[in-house]
């Protein structure tokens, strides 16, 4: 059942990535900005743009501009499936969406797989632009990996609330 729910989740969350990565041709002009920025790029990748002003060092932050950019994506994707096509579960598969839904290694996931595949920094307007993406195939696959740790945790909380409840039961 879980697995089923779990699929089913990922499934939609990509799919929406994937469908919002396509609405997201920005009409955007930023003073100095590359012809690339903003362009949604390999059709099996989702990118992001962003941009910092200052010395060189504004190219870190762009990056991690970017980096904070997918991991508001992916978020959004997974509480969009959850509100499409999960709010209907109670219990046990409720318990267990909400887990699926709170990621505290994403961060770490998008900084170890984003590609940055194009940077330019503007030395007139001291402003730094990239550009990266991530695979759905990643995205997937490290969904899929979450799925047994929150496999795990749930039968870990479903064998204590048993384990209390017999203890009650023998009380």
């Amino acid at each position: 059942m879980f697995e089923t729910i779990a699929f089913g989740l990922i499934s939609t969350c990509i799919n929406f990535i994937f469908d919002t990565a396509i609405l997201r041709t920005s009409t955007i002009e930023i003073d100095g900005s590359p012809n690339w920025y903003e362009k949604q790029g390999e059709p099996k990748s989702f990118y992001v743009s962003s941009y910092c002003d200052g010395d060189i060092d504004a190219v870190d932050c762009a990056k991690d501009a970017a980096r904070k950019e997918i991991v508001i994506i992916i978020e959004d994707a997974f509480d969009q499936a959850v509100e499409k096509s999960f709010k209907h579960y109670k219990g046990k598969e409720r318990e267990f969406i909400e887990k699926m839904q709170r990621d505290k290694k994403l961060p770490l996931f998008v900084k170890r797989n984003i590609i940055f595949q194009n940077i330019k920094y503007d030395k007139e307007l001291h402003r730094a632009f990239v550009r990266g993406y991530i695979t759905f195939a990643a995205l997937e696959e490290y969904e899929k990996d979450r799925i047994g740790q929150v496999k795990i945790e749930v039968l870990d909380y479903q064998y204590e609330e048993m384990m209390d409840e017999l203890e009650k039961e023998a009380s």
